[in-house]
């Protein structure tokens, strides 16, 4: 399976990207929206995941999420923020996490 990361904060993606690839998945990283949005198309959104920050300079996650959507509904898309939740129909993760909050996000994203 694969997944892709999307933060401004390369620690934040390091640390994503370690429990994604605990779940086995092979994982890509990409540092804004714009980026992220440009690999999907690229992969003719043969992406199974995308964990995606909403805000980041350079695209942000909600456009990213709702461009991903529009054209590969089949991608899960799981969106995390330091701010409070956004009105999304996406699965959400606050900031910080724990290793835990992520897992269990993925897993209930995998399962749905």
């Amino acid at each position: 399976m694969l997944s892709l990361v999307v933060d401004d904060d390369a620690t934040i993606r390091a640390f994503v990207r370690s429990i994604l690839e605990s779940e086995g998945f092979q994982t890509l990283e990409a540092q804004n929206g714009a980026e992220a949005l440009g690999m999907v198309r690229m992969l003719d959104g043969s992406v199974d995941l995308i964990v995606t920050d909403i805000e980041m300079p350079g695209g942000n996650g909600l456009e990213l999420s709702d461009g991903v959507r529009a054209r590969f509904p089949a991608v899960r898309i799981i969106v995390m923020s330091g701010y409070p939740e956004p009105e999304v129909r996406f699965d959400f993760v606050p900031k910080p996490f724990s290793w835990a909050d992520m897992r269990s996000a993925v897993r209930r994203v995998l399962a749905a």
